[in-house]
């Protein structure tokens, strides 16, 4: 059983001067649960990147706490300056492992004498922050079946999700287009596809099957995201399904199947815009199952799920 609260540092803009000879060099400093993280260091910015993820473990049972974060800035000789902190209160934490997935948060900063940090640009310093909670412990058993074991459940079902393409993806490097994979966390894993390099209309047509025999369908998170060589994938968009519609996708009779075109979200709702000014949109193919699938079907598929498919969209 284990138990994580990633955070990522994403970005913090707004910076004020804090160098005779330069701007600023920032980094952050995270506390949480008694561990201490720190980022890189960025030279001479006002505007710094990080994209930099530290996970906590929470799988011994303790309590979250609140959650500080300082903004520094870096000296060759000395101690760093304090920039500003923000606090993120446990009630905060709290909320943030009720849902799945990533969630983006800005906060402002304050100075170490309360007073709101104000950047060279005379506008409020901002720290952009993103949480996710993992946890991996099985599920509890169907409640409609409490005193039955394991070994005696009347059959084994299985539930394939088939990522099968993308259509209409967004612009998403500076000298290409988008380098495109898929992640999928639903039953407490996590699980991806491959990267296709340099297209807005990638087809994967990986397959993913999931035993439900012994536990039960939790909500289902797709995130679409354009890889990077050196640094963390970009956010693209994503599909979310409540548990309560995956619980009735697993429920369905064996040889059940659905395919969708699905549009593409951005992590508050709003729709994704592909490179061609067309809604962005993932196709993804839903089968039931009462036996694991030939190894050498999985995988397979049309490769035109989108094709022509605009009117059948989600």
């Amino acid at each position: 059983m284990s138990k994580f609260l990633e955070v990522k540092m994403v970005s913090v803009r707004n910076l004020p001067k804090m160098d005779t000879f330069g701007s600023c060099d920032p980094f952050c400093r995270v506390v949480f649960c008694g561990e201490q993280m720190e980022t890189k260091v960025v030279k001479n910015t006002y505007e710094a990147e990080f994209n930099e993820i530290f996970k906590f473990d929470l799988s011994g049972g303790q309590t979250p706490s609140a959650l500080s974060i300082e903004v520094l800035d870096w000296d060759r000789i000395g101690s760093a300056d304090v920039v500003g902190k923000t606090i993120i209160m446990d009630s905060a934490i709290f909320d943030v492992m009720k849902k799945t997935g990533w969630q983006e948060f800005e906060y402002n900063v304050t100075t170490p004498d309360g007073k709101p940090a104000i950047g060279n640009n005379k506008l409020p310093t901002a720290l952009k922050v993103a949480f996710r909670y993992i946890d991996t412990s099985p599920p509890p058993r169907s409640p409609n079946a409490p005193n039955v074991p394991p070994e005696a459940r009347e059959s084994t079902r299985y539930l394939e999700i088939k990522v099968v393409n993308a259509r209409n993806l967004p612009k998403m490097d500076t000298f290409g287009t988008c380098d495109p994979f898929c992640r999928l966390e639903f039953c407490g894993e996590n699980r991806e596809t491959a990267v296709i390099k340099n297209t807005y209309s990638p087809d994967w047509n990986e397959a993913f099957v999931y035993d439900l025999s012994q536990r039960d369908a939790t909500s289902l998170t797709v995130e679409l995201l354009d890889w990077d060589r050196l640094a963390s994938p970009d956010f693209v968009g994503q599909l979310v399904f409540p548990e309560p519609e995956m619980e009735e996708m697993a429920d369905a009779p064996a040889g059940w199947q659905k395919e969708v075109a699905y549009r593409l979200e951005t992590k508050t709702g709003g729709t994704v815009t592909g490179a061609n000014k067309q809604e962005a949109a993932l196709a993804l193919q839903f089968r039931v199952l009462d036996h694991l699938p030939d190894a050498r079907a999985v995988g397979k598929g049309s490769g035109t799920f989108l094709g022509g498919l605009a009117g059948s969209f989600r």
